[in-house]
């Protein structure tokens, strides 16, 4: 309060430190970095003061200036502006809240300057493109919602104004100028057309390695990209398996993936699953290593082992897989089913069907334990079922093979349906032919 009782009487031509100095601390030795620190901590709160008094305003430094110019105070006002405008040349808009703050500036600037200068137009502009940027943006993130929601849930939203928009920016070429516009424009135009171009595009403004975006501005638009990729892969393009990994990586390199600097262990699992599936092992075990330090919760060792035995599952090592099981010490449940269900498989690959029969069983009882959801139960319920008549089956019964086929292949939910059903066709495949007893033999 002493500082600020100082300098009040004439805000825009204060004392010097010296003189500050001298009134705040009489006869101590003049210390000009203690003088300029108190000048910035009345600074903020002064700032902080005045914004609060304005509560209609949404940004601080533009209730700032109109403090200011209501006050009168032109230089200040004018000092402020500037360092305000470098500020903004120097940091180019990288979210929708950007746009709308640079309307509301060039909004403040356009009536301070029209007080003096009546034809000063030089804001109108500004003011329009930020103002026609925010809504652009928005309207397209809304869009993209709108989309997706009638797609799975037959939902229907209003979207009349977007096409005359549509029309606005390629008219403009407003995507190409504009890069966070231009990420929703494609986002938007991939899931309407479901073409790879427009998919494309919208990863190369994402992974645009010279511009940095707020990871919530654009997450929603990095997780359509990933959807696409999936959809692909289910239509039988295997090079988006990479696509889907790339997108995992970078999503996780840039926190975009990110909660609070952590991984979800989903997050973890779907991408290695997505590497393994796309045979990229390399690329799989790297990711394993180098991201499981920050594994989000308790079971970061047991995601590590489950998909640690994963990776060993598909590269043939089987004798690892049941190594590794004996080395974890998983404590949940469900992960400590799905781990078990990798066991069993590895034993089966080794032609060990005693174990599998006595593992089958063990699981079993695992699944009669309370807090386990019943998705999951039946889930893995099934499984047991499944691979239980895929031991006993009769190779040599020809009538019962097409049912527990047909039975394996209907049955959901099930967990690990195409590895049973390999398997099925590969003892189908195996059935020995019986020798014909020749018909001149009596």
């Amino acid at each position: 309060m002493a500082l600020y009782d100082l300098i009040a009487p004439d805000l825009q031509h204060p004392p010097g430190n010296t003189a500050i100095f001298a009134q705040l601390y009489p006869g101590e030795p003049f210390n000009d970095g203690r003088v300029r620190y108190l000048k910035a901590r009345l600074y903020t709160l002064l700032r902080q003061f005045i914004f609060l008094n304005l509560p209609e305003m949404l940004f601080e430094d533009v209730a700032v200036l109109r403090y200011l110019r209501e006050n009168k105070l032109a230089e200040l006002y004018r000092k402020e502006q500037n360092k305000l405008e470098a500020g903004l040349r120097e940091n180019p808009a990288a979210d929708t809240v950007s746009y709308l703050h640079r309307y509301f500036l060039s909004f403040e600037w356009h009536n301070h300057h029209t007080k003096t200068n009546r034809v000063a137009t030089q804001y109108l502009e500004q003011l329009n493109l930020n103002l026609d940027l925010f809504f652009l943006v928005e309207k397209l993130k809304l869009a993209c919602t709108a989309f997706n929601l009638k797609r799975l849930y037959n939902v229907q939203a209003d979207t009349s104004l977007l096409e005359p928009l549509l029309l606005h920016i390629q008219a403009q070429q407003l995507y190409e100028q504009h890069p966070l516009l231009g990420i929703y424009y494609y986002a938007y135009r991939m899931l309407v057309s479901n073409d790879v171009v427009f998919y494309y595009q919208l990863k190369s403004n994402l992974l645009e390695q010279d511009r940095q975006y707020p990871a919530d501005e654009i997450k929603d638009a990095y997780l359509l990209a990933m959807n696409f990729c999936i959809q692909e892969i289910n239509k039988g393009n295997a090079g988006f398996y990479r696509e889907a990994f790339l997108l995992y990586e970078q999503g996780i390199q840039k926190h975009i993936l990110l909660e609070n600097g952590y991984l979800s262990p989903i997050t973890y699992s779907n991408a290695i699953t997505i590497a393994l599936r796309g045979r990229d092992y390399k690329s799989a075990l790297q990711f394993i290593e180098t991201n499981k330090k920050i594994l989000q919760g308790s079971e970061q060792e047991g995601y590590y082992f489950f998909n640690l035995s994963k990776y060993y599952f598909e590269t043939g090592n089987f004798e690892k897989v049941i190594e590794l099981y004996y080395q974890s010490n998983i404590r949940e449940l469900l992960l400590n089913i799905q781990v078990r269900v990798i066991q069993i498989k590895a034993f089966y690959e080794k032609n060990e069907l005693e174990l599998c029969q006595n593992l089958i069983d063990n699981l079993k009882q695992l699944l009669s334990r309370k807090g386990i959801l019943a998705y999951h139960k039946d889930n893995y319920d099934n499984f047991c079922k499944i691979f239980k008549q895929l031991l006993a089956i009769n190779n040599y019964d020809k009538n019962a093979r097409p049912k527990l086929l047909a039975h394996a292949n209907n049955l959901s939910p099930l967990t690990e349906k195409n590895w049973l059903l390999e398997k099925y066709r590969n003892r189908e495949a195996c059935v020995p032919v019986k020798k014909q007893r020749n018909s001149r033999l009596r």
